[in-house]
């Protein structure tokens, strides 16, 4: 029998005349969430039932303070994988960011490889570099919005708006 483990909440200083801020994070039932795994005694898919921290973000909604993203950056190094809700991202645009990056990671191997390693980009890395589970596409700052046009640019056949 499993222990449930506690709410936890951050709660940040903040500067004078500023609201208090909290982050609270609050650990997934147990059976909410299923992973399908390959069982290697077996060889046969088994399901794992496993927690994930949620990130709730409802209480700093408006509050892009320093304590605002000392908490975040505090969760982020305390817990490292968590959901974050009522963010405040439109569905809408999570959906078509989703979609945008299956169409470009769905690219042909040669078609990604024009912003790959030995390319002038060198904004993709391909799997098999870092780990066969890991392929990305990056963007660059200071221009982090012209880093991902030049990649767009480069990968797609005709310029599109919306990337």
């Amino acid at each position: 029998n499993q222990t449930k483990k506690p709410v936890r909440s951050i709660l940040r200083p903040t500067t004078v005349g500023e609201p208090e801020v909290a982050i609270t994070i609050k650990p997934l039932e147990e059976s909410a969430r299923t992973q399908h795994s390959l069982d290697p005694k077996m060889g046969e898919q088994v399901e794992v039932p496993f927690s994930l921290a949620v990130l709730d973000m409802a209480d700093a909604q408006g509050h892009q303070s320093p304590s605002t993203l000392a908490s975040l950056s505090h969760a982020c190094q305390e817990w490292g994988f968590f959901r974050v809700a009522n963010h405040g991202i439109p569905r809408e645009l999570l959906g078509c960011v989703s979609s945008l990056s299956k169409e470009l990671f769905s690219l042909p191997p040669h078609s990604k490889d024009k912003a790959g390693p030995s390319s002038s980009l060198k904004t993709y890395t391909p799997p098999f570099i870092v780990s066969p589970f890991f392929e990305s596409f990056r963007v660059s700052g200071p221009d982090f919005a012209g880093s991902a046009k030049s990649t767009a640019e480069r990968l797609l056949e005709e310029p599109r708006a919306e990337f």
